[in-house]
Order: C-alpha cells, then structure tokens, then sequence
C-alpha cells in the first residue's frame, strides 16, 4: 500500500514538472521570448495556474486511473497466489502424514491453469515420494511448457532434497535439449549437498548410542 502511494505521488510529481516546462517552453514560444513570457505570468499567475492545473488533471487523471488499476491487479493476484500457496501447505502436510485423498489433490493440482500451483503441488508430492503419485508427477510435468518445466527445476534444485533428484533425472531426458541441459546441471549442482534424512536420523541414532555408553563407562 505504501509503495503503491508513492509510487501514485512520483507520477503526479512527474507530470508537474513536465507539463510546467512545456507551457514554459510553449508560452515563451507564443508570447515572443521566454522574459516576455515570465512577465506575463507573473502578471497573470491565477490565469496561469488554472491553464496549468488543467493540464495536469488532463494527463495525470488517466494515467493514474491506469497505473491505479494494473496496481491493483497485481495486489489481487498476490493475494490470490498467497491463499493458494497457505491452502497447498495444508493439503501438503496431510499428504505427507498418509492422506490419500490430500495426495489425489495434489495430482490434480498438476493441472492447474496457475503455474504457483502446479509448482508447489509437483514439490509437494516430491516430498511424498510415493510409487503412486511419482508415476502420476513423472508423466504430467514433462508435457509443461518448456519455461514451466525451467521454473520447476529451479525449485527442486533449491530444495537439496534427495527426493528431488527423481523427479530431476525424468526432466534430464526431456525431449527439450534446454530443459534437459538444466536438469543435468541441477543435478550436478545437488548431488553433493542434497540432504539424506535417513543418513542424519541414523548417524544421530549412532551419536545417541555412543553418548548412553559414555554414560554408562562413567557410572562404572
């Protein structure tokens, strides 16, 4: 809102001193110099700043009805992806806690005429990375676009998630030389930071042995 306001108040600002220069530059013009053109205004400044104000209202009205209006929309598109994107987080985590029915949303969500939401329902069901539904991820996200499947990848290359690299691998074989370079380099990119959180959960299990030994060697 704030940004929309002054954004709102540059423009208005803007169009003052534009259309004051060029009723400066008209009026010299006409009036036979620009001295002869300052005096003149400064012997009829009410006369002036009416024609000037009018000038203003002319451009500034629409203008600011346009720039208004596209700022608008994209506040409510904004909004829109946002209630999208909280309601994808919820149908998410049901998925991952075992709903059928959350992960079948999700699959239908690969349709989705927004691309915000096919993205974070394809993320989604990598995170589920169930044999059902990454059969179902595996055939619809390779017929997106070709700059789709761009914005995908860049997604699971950000999630340095092993789950990631499967859905990766299928994109690597794109019939698209550009898609499949990216997926390659992605997968490139991960493979040395992807985190495999059954490595962590066992490795802590390790730590935690080793600590009750420790603990136990000293009670002796």
């Amino acid at each position: 809102m704030k940004n929309r306001t002054f954004l709102l108040v540059v423009i208005v600002l803007l169009v003052a001193v534009f259309t004051w220069s060029v009723s400066t530059v008209v009026g010299a013009a006409i009036g036979g110099g620009k001295d002869e053109f300052q005096q003149w205004r400064a012997q009829n400044a009410r006369t002036y700043y009416l024609i000037w104000g009018a000038e203003m209202l002319a451009l500034c009205v629409p203008l600011l009805w346009v720039v208004g209006s596209r700022l608008r929309a994209q506040e409510a598109e904004h909004e829109k992806q946002a209630l999208e994107t909280r309601g994808l987080g919820k149908l998410a985590g049901e998925a991952l806690r075992g709903s059928e029915r959350a992960t079948a949303t999700l699959i239908e969500l690969l349709d989705d005429p927004e691309l915000a939401v096919r993205c974070q329902s394809a993320r989604a069901l990598v995170m589920v990375d169930k044999p059902e539904s990454n059969k179902e991820l595996f055939r619809k996200v390779p017929y997106w676009h070709g700059d789709q499947k761009m914005a995908m990848i860049d997604i699971l290359r950000r999630m340095k998630d092993l789950r990631a690299r499967k859905l990766l691998k299928v994109l690597a074989e794109d019939r698209s030389q550009f898609v499949a370079a990216r997926a390659r380099s992605a997968l490139a990119t991960t493979s040395g930071h992807s985190t495999d959180m059954t490595q962590i959960l066992a490795q802590r299990k390790r730590e935690a042995v080793a600590a009750e030994g420790r603990a136990a060697a000293k009670k002796k």
